[in-house]
Parts: structure tokens; C-alpha cells; sequence
């Protein structure tokens, strides 16, 4: 597979991808042992305890499973994390590598907004949203993406939204896979049931939107041994429902952050993409398509805080169409000149942007230095 790709490219995406693993899962492990986090962990184990609420799903199959196995629930979540974070990184090196890891497909998957984005600020990593870009993993390639593959997509898929709502603006992008996939007859059945499950979950998540309070809620987490620093995290946005979250964007995001510098890094991140689109598709049809896909996340920015979490989605979505696209079109395998390209990837590996908004922060480079120095 190694041959007719450029080794620098094979061993530099090579290089960033298993020290993210290693970051990740050191970072996972450390959490772990600290009791958890107050969003990454508590948010897969909201359950039903205080009342039928919208993600409780999640908590219920964790907490039953560990009743089951005599398995912490907390340990189960991180090793599902563990799990999806792996297979997602690995399989999107993979999808690289068969592509022969031209120039622009390394600006891709080396984005501040995709992989690296969990590396350079860990509030992000470990979140539901795993399960919906999981969805996408058996449709990168044609061998995978049969019935079996098709069904697995549609699983994950309506695992990811009824565990988290937000995954809901996943389902355009995912259709549109399933269209480049398979074709407009053959993507019809799929994408019908992508849409019944999108419904199904949307009304559920309004009807149970919240909670009177998370009382027992909690003390079911505390009633399987784990710490009560996961009460005091995603619980409490449970109680307030949607119109508590959409106050929240004003106050802790647009009050706080730099508007234009939000704007700008927003643009920057979404650019390569679209630059890379402008040499796969084909007339205004496919655009729209790809467009609608890009664009449907942004209904989330009016009313849940974690701007940069959404606009990580829109870039993984758009890269992982733009990989399916890359198997029959040329466009993407023709190089960069050099110094746009280093240019491009120096701007990759030094900023990073923080959870909430897309402000820059250190980006992989530091974190990879700082490891370093720690083990050393």
C-alpha cells in the first residue's frame, strides 16, 4: 500500500496520529482514574432516574451493562471512547494511505478542526459525537460499504442521536454519503430510513427535553461507586432545557470571545476544504449538496455553546465526503506547490482553537513538545 505514496507525507501523518492516540489515551486514562470528567464522561451517563430526559439513553444501557459485567460504569465509557477515537483516527490514516496520501489530503486530515482538535484541547475530546462520525467510517470505502456496511452506518447513526440530539446535524452529510456511495436509486432505502430515524430521535429530544431536577439522577451515580464531580458538570443543563442553553451563547460565548477573530479562524478552517471541493466537484448539484452538509451544523451555534465542537463536525464532514470523492476524481491527488503547502502545514501543527469558540490556543506541535519534557 506503501507504494506510489510520498513518504514524507505517509511518515508525517504517520507521526501526528499515533502521538495523538498516545496523548489521548494517556489523557483518558488519567480522567479516568481522577473520577471523570464533569462533561466528557457524565454526559454518557445521564439516565432516566430523575425522569424520561433526551441522552438518558445512554446512561441507562451503561449503567445496565455494568450491572451486567461487574465492570465500573465509568470504565465502560472509556473504553467505548478509547475504542471510537482509535478507530476513527486509524481508519481515516488508512482512507489516506489508499489515496497514496497526496499533498492536499494531508492539509485535510492534519486540520486543527478534525483529529487534532481533541489533541490541543481535551474538553473536546471524548464526546458523544464520536458515534456519529463513526457512522461515516464504513461508507469511506466501497469494499466496506455493501448491506452490512450500510446497515452498520444506520446503526451507528441512530445510536449517535438518540445518545446526544446534537448529532441530528449529521444526518445531511451522512445522506449525501450514502448518494456518493451508492447512487441516487440505490441511496434511496437508506436514506428514507436516515430520515425516519432523524425524526424519530428530533421529536424525542423535544418531548423529553428536560428534567424537574437531577437528584436521583445523580444518586444513581453514586449508587454504582463513582464520584459526585459528575453531578456537577452536564447535569445541571438538564434542568434548564433548550431556552438555558441558548441563553448560555450569549453569555459564555459571544459575551467573552473576539467576535472577528471567531469569524476569521472559522473561515480558515472551513477553507481547506472548500479549496479542496473546488477540484473534486462537479456543477452547482453536488455543490449544493456538499454545501447543505457543511452548512447544517450552524443551526446549532444559536443555540448550544461549544461552537468549535460543531464546527469540528462540519470539517469532518466535509472531509470524509471529500475522501469518498477522491477515489474517482483526480483533483485531490495533484500536488501543491512548496511553500504554500509548508506554509499551510505550519499553520496545522502550531495553532490550535479551544472548545467553545474557535480562538487560537497552542497548537499540536507544543502539546507534542510538552509530552515530551513530561516523560523526559
Amino acid at each position: 500500500m506503501l507504494f506510489g505514496s510520498r513518504r514524507f507525507n505517509v511518515l508525517l501523518v504517520s507521526f501526528v496520529f499515533l502521538v495523538s492516540i498516545a496523548l489521548l489515551l494517556r489523557r483518558l486514562i488519567y480522567l479516568t482514574k481522577a473520577g471523570g470528567g464533569e462533561f466528557q464522561h457524565a454526559d454518557w451517563l445521564v439516565n432516566f432516574s430523575s425522569g424520561i430526559v433526551r441522552r438518558g439513553i445512554s446512561g441507562e444501557f451503561f449503567l445496565k451493562l455494568s450491572e451486567l459485567s461487574n465492570v465500573s460504569p465509568l470504565v465502560l465509557v472509556s473504553l467505548v471512547q478509547a475504542a471510537l477515537t482509535i478507530l476513527i483516527i486509524v481508519i481515516l490514516f488508512c482512507k489516506g494511505l489508499s489515496l497514496k496520501m497526496p499533498d492536499v489530503v494531508v492539509i485535510l486530515l492534519v486540520s486543527p478542526a478534525l483529529v487534532l482538535f481533541w489533541v490541543n484541547d481535551t474538553t473536546s475530546a471524548y464526546r458523544k459525537e464520536l458515534i456519529g462520525l463513526a457512522a461515516f467510517l464504513p461508507l469511506l470505502f466501497a469494499r466496506s460499504s455493501g448491506f452490512i456496511g450500510t446497515m452498520t452506518a444506520l446503526i451507528l447513526y441512530g445510536v449517535s442521536v438518540f445518545f446526544h440530539e446534537g448529532n441530528l446535524v449529521l444526518a445531511p452529510g451522512l445522506s449525501v454519503a450514502f448518494y456518493l456511495r451508492h447512487g441516487k436509486q440505490a441511496s434511496f432505502g437508506p436514506i428514507a430510513c436516515l430520515c425516519i430515524i432523524s425524526l424519530t430521535a428530533a421529536v424525542f429530544s423535544t418531548v423529553y427535553v428536560s428534567v424537574p431536577d437531577t437528584d436521583a439522577m445523580c444518586s444513581r451515580l453514586l449508587a454504582a461507586g463513582l464520584s459526585d464531580r459528575l453531578c456537577g458538570g452536564i447535569f445541571p443543563w438538564l434542568v434548564d432545557g433548550f431556552g438555558g442553553t441558548t441563553s448560555a451563547v450569549k453569555i459564555i460565548v459571544l459575551d467573552r470571545v473576539n467576535v472577528p477573530v471567531v469569524v476569521l479562524m472559522t473561515i480558515l478552517l472551513m477553507l481547506p476544504c472548500l479549496w479542496a471541493a473546488t477540484r473534486v466537484l462537479s456543477g452547482g448539484f453536488e455543490w449544493s449538496l456538499f454545501l447543505l452538509s457543511a452548512c447544517t451544523p450552524f443551526l446549532l451555534y444559536p443555540i448550544a455553546t461549544d461552537w468549535s465542537r460543531w464546527l469540528s463536525m462540519q470539517v469532518f464532514v466535509m472531509t470524509f465526503l471529500l475522501l469518498i470523492l477522491a477515489e474517482t476524481r483526480d483533483g485531490l491527488k495533484l500536488p501543491m506547490h512548496k511553500l504554500p503547502y509548508a506554509l499551510v502545514l505550519c499553520f496545522c501543527l502550531l495553532i490550535g482553537i479551544n472548545q467553545i469558540a474557535p480562538e487560537p490556543i497552542e497548537g499540536f506541535a507544543f502539546n507534542f513538545v510538552h509530552a515530551l519534557l513530561v516523560v523526559l
